[in-house]
C-alpha cells in the first residue's frame, strides 16, 4: 500500500477538513476509518495511505490532485488554524491587558486550557469560542476568517 511520506499532508487534510466545517468524529465517520487513525494522519504522526488522503480531500471538496503537491523539496509551509486563532487571542488578550489568569477567570475556564489554546495545541470549543470573541472584543468575521485561513488566502 502507498503512503505519502511527507508530514505537512496531516496538516493540509486538517486545515481541508476544519475548511470543510467538519468535526473530526463526522469526517471520520463519513470517510469510514477510526477516528483515532484521522487524529494520528493530522497530527503527522503516521502517513496516510494515497487512498485514504484521497477519500479525505474528496469529502473535503479538495481535488486529489492537490496531493501531487506534496513533494520532498516543495513542502507547503501551511499554518494550522489552531496557531492563527492563538496569535489573534494573545494579542487580543494582551490588548486588554489581561493576564492569562484574569481571562481564564473571566471566560470560567482553567488557566492552563487558556494557555493551551493561545500555544496552538488545540482550538477551544464553539462555545468558548464565542465568549473569547466578547470578552477580547475581537471582530468575530476576522477570527473566524483566522480559523479558516490561517495564512491569510482568499477563498
Amino acid at each position: 500500500m502507498s503512503r505519502l511520506k511527507q508530514p505537512a499532508v496531516g496538516t493540509y487534510l486538517r486545515a481541508a477538513r476544519v475548511e470543510a466545517l467538519l468535526t473530526p468524529a463526522e469526517a471520520a465517520r463519513r470517510a469510514a476509518m477510526p477516528e483515532a487513525l484521522l487524529h494520528t494522519i493530522e497530527a503527522g504522526g503516521a502517513p496516510p495511505t494515497v487512498l485514504d488522503a484521497s477519500i479525505l480531500l474528496r469529502l473535503y471538496g479538495k481535488d486529489p490532485k492537490n496531493l501531487l503537491a506534496f513533494q520532498e523539496d516543495e513542502r507547503p509551509q501551511a499554518q494550522p488554524p489552531r496557531s492563527a486563532f492563538g496569535r489573534l487571542m494573545r494579542e487580543g488578550r494582551k490588548a486588554k491587558s489581561l493576564s492569562p489568569e484574569a481571562l481564564a477567570h473571566e471566560i470560567g475556564e482553567a488557566p492552563d486550557r487558556v494557555r493551551s489554546w493561545e500555544s496552538g495545541a488545540r482550538l477551544p470549543p464553539a462555545y468558548q469560542l464565542a465568549l473569547i470573541v466578547r470578552v477580547l472584543g475581537l471582530d468575530p468575521a476576522a477570527t473566524l476568517a483566522a480559523i479558516l485561513n490561517p495564512n491569510g488566502a482568499q477563498p
